[in-house]
């Protein structure tokens, strides 16, 4: 893995987020040579700047809407491989500000893949997209790459839409394309860790209910989610840029969400977790429901990847959280939390490894 990524010139859009941070860690840990573009961070605390990252990796504080912008970054750099993670990652917020969901997660995805489509080298191209990009009707079903795609609020539509304009592209230019360009799309479930602080969603509010001492309003206590740590989805967005990278049979969209068994409602993850902190009298069940639609139950079949990329995951549901626990206890302990991110990256490639192991 080491061997493959050094000095390889990477960038990641969307970087100052949450997944694009912990992207950013591990890859510059592998030795490439990391750029991002991004918005500045939108929470005070983040992740981006708790561990230092703006003196880390190269990063230019720009939209993705801007296709101007993007366009002269992306010439510049010349990246090799390409993580497309920018975007409005909220159900809520794209009720509340759809226009600016749909310009960035549509036009966004337009904008760099047009920059792209310029350039005259070999490079490969992962849209990192969600779950929530089927057509779900909230049936036990779990849900193949192949399947339809859909959206019942506005931020599913989106990146549905920015799915399949990935798709688009791939198709119209470079399937017949003479020179190595490789482009796939990769969705995961519902994501947790340590250097989350978004609104709306359940980890982070957790974390600051327990900052504050405030008492802690859950919506939706009974929808059930395929939880997942972070370091699943990235080990396998990891794993699918060396794989496409030379072999463009891997060109094409890719699951890697969390096992059946994985599966908690709202509430059994919010009393696990505030367990932990020996916070359980914080919690209370909202009187009222979400005046917004969300699915209530979503899963994925990740058969695909475990056979042709030998991902699998393999992090407990208590694993992820005491993970995220010791994450954000750290933090707030004013420990140096860039350091505990490297090792929780290493820790968990040990699982990997001895996993792998265990299966032959």
């Amino acid at each position: 893995m080491e061997s493959f990524w050094k000095n390889k010139k990477v960038l990641i859009t969307g970087n100052t987020g949450f997944k694009g941070s912990w992207l950013s860690i591990w890859l510059k840990e592998l030795g490439a040579e990391v750029y991002g573009y991004s918005l500045s961070p939108e929470t005070k605390p983040n992740m981006f700047s708790a561990c230092g990252l703006e003196k880390e990796i190269n990063s230019m504080i720009s939209d993705i809407s801007n296709f101007d912008s993007l366009k002269k970054y992306i010439k510049k750099i010349r990246p090799e491989i390409i993580y497309h993670m920018a975007a409005q990652p909220l159900v809520i917020e794209s009720y509340i500000n759809p226009y600016n969901t749909l310009v960035t997660n549509v036009q966004g995805t337009f904008n760099i893949l047009e920059c792209l489509r310029n350039l005259n080298y070999s490079h490969t191209f992962i849209n990192v997209t969600t779950d929530k990009v089927y057509e779900n009707n909230d049936s036990d079903i779990s849900y193949k790459e192949e399947d339809k795609l859909g959206g019942n609020d506005i931020y599913s539509a989106s990146k549905a839409c920015s799915d399949l304009v990935t798709k688009s592209y791939r198709k119209s230019f470079y399937d017949k394309c003479d020179m190595n360009i490789n482009i796939s799309t990769a969705r995961s479930g519902n994501v947790i860790g340590g250097g989350d602080w978004s609104e709306n969603r359940l980890i982070p509010d957790i974390v600051r209910a327990v900052a504050n001492n405030e008492s802690l309003e859950i919506r939706n206590p009974d929808a059930t989610r395929p939880w997942q740590h972070v370091l699943e989805p990235l080990y396998g967005y990891i794993l699918l840029a060396e794989s496409m990278h030379s072999n463009n049979e891997f060109s094409s969209a890719w699951n890697f969400g969390p096992n059946d068994n994985q599966e908690k409602t709202v509430e059994e993850v919010a009393a696990s977790l505030l367990k932990m902190y020996k916070r359980q009298d914080l919690y209370r069940r909202s009187p009222s429901k979400s005046k917004y639609k969300e699915s209530k139950l979503l899963k994925l079949n990740c058969k695909k990847s475990e056979r042709k990329l030998s991902w699998r995951s393999i992090l407990t549901i208590n694993e992820c959280l005491e993970l995220t626990y010791s994450w954000y206890s750290a933090f707030y302990n004013s420990e140096n939390v860039y350091t505990l991110t490297k090792n929780q990256i290493k820790s968990y490639i040990g699982k990997v490894n001895e996993s792998n192991k265990n299966k032959i």
